[in-house]
């Protein structure tokens, strides 16, 4: 969260070109946390477009399955293989969450920094984002509705 502080500004509403500045900013802290299977461009991808990231990267940006509670072993597993299983997991684990701790931190943001007004849900009956919706979600959902006039 520390990292994320000193975010431009998306009040009134939410423009397009506060939007690029937002996302280029976040997309420079981004760049600057390790993920293993994007060692050149990080975790930008969760915060532009991923038509851009793919230009840019030749593997979609995906995020992190969530790998269980448990590690799960084959019945009978050597010594060995448990162990690769357990390091393999716990690998799967960290960046389980990171990504949820990322997203959340960016989803605090965009809550805190875009009126009420300007957050449509993807529930029915639920006033405010969904806190189930991806960062691209919301941003694809604020692009679409900003105002190209306004700076």
């Amino acid at each position: 969260m520390k990292m994320l502080e000193g975010q431009p500004s998306l009040l009134p509403r939410p423009s397009c070109m506060r939007l690029r500045a937002w996302g280029k900013h976040n997309a420079d802290i981004m760049a600057q946390i390790p993920h293993p299977d994007y060692p050149q461009h990080r975790w930008k991808g969760m915060v532009i477009q991923p038509a851009l990231f793919a230009l840019i990267n030749t593997k979609p940006f995906a995020p992190p399955m969530d790998p269980g509670r448990l590690a799960v072993y084959p019945q009978y597993a050597l010594v060995v293989a448990m162990k690769m299983i357990d390091s393999q997991f716990t690998i799967n684990m960290n960046m389980y969450k990171t990504y949820n701790n990322i997203k959340r931190a960016l989803y605090n943001i965009l809550a805190k920094s875009v009126s009420l007004q300007y957050q449509a849900s993807t529930t029915p009956g639920l006033s405010g984002w969904d806190p189930s919706m991806s960062i691209h979600a919301i941003l694809a959902q604020l692009n679409a509705t900003c105002d190209v006039r306004q700076a």
